[in-house]
Formats: structure tokens, C-alpha cells, sequence
């Protein structure tokens, strides 16, 4: 009597504790898919940010090397002022040399 009262307390027991285990397990999964989820989204957010950092990146770089040819282009007409100003005191010192010998130079 006592034998075939405790089967089905056994396996009342058998079965709590099993429905126990599925439900510890269903939990553990639930909080696996949130952490999971919310890593995606921290993982989608950087993402995010790179992209926004290298279009900024390329923007800077694009100014800079814009900034770069100006210099450039400011530096060869510097140049181009210089040869100019450089020939035309060479031409008037042998103006002035070829002509001193003729009154002061006539022509």
C-alpha cells in the first residue's frame, strides 16, 4: 500500500522538478536572446558611428588636400611673381649699364 502511494508522489516529484528544469532552461534562454539583442544593438550603434566617422574622416581629408592644392597654387604664382620681378630688374640693370655710357641711357 504504502509502495503504490509513493509512485505517484515520486512521480509528481519526477515531474515538478522537470517542468522546474524546463523553465530554469526557457529563462536562461530568454536572458541569452536579450544579452544577445542587446550587443546587436550596441554592435549596430558603433557600426553606425565608424560610418559617420569616416565619412567626417573624408571630409577632412578632401578639404585638407583642397587646402593643399591653394597652397600649392599660391606658392607657384609666388614664384611666377618673383622670376617676373627678377627678370625685369635684370632687364633694367642692363638698361641702365648698356646706357649710362650714353647720357643716361636714351632709349
Amino acid at each position: 500500500l504504502i509502495e503504490s502511494l509513493a509512485r505517484p508522489a515520486a512521480s509528481e516529484a519526477d515531474d515538478n522538478l522537470k517542468s522546474e528544469a524546463r523553465e530554469a532552461r526557457e529563462r536562461d534562454r530568454e536572458e541569452s536572446q536579450a544579452r544577445l539583442r542587446e550587443k546587436q544593438a550596441r554592435l549596430q550603434e558603433a557600426e553606425e558611428r565608424n560610418r559617420v566617422l569616416a565619412q567626417e574622416n573624408a571630409a577632412l581629408q578632401a578639404k585638407m588636400a583642397a587646402q593643399a592644392q591653394e597652397t600649392q597654387d599660391q606658392i607657384r604664382e609666388l614664384q611666377r611673381e618673383q622670376e617676373e620681378m627678377l627678370a625685369r630688374l635684370t632687364a633694367e640693370a642692363r638698361g641702365a649699364g648698356a646706357g649710362g655710357g650714353e647720357g643716361g641711357g636714351g632709349g
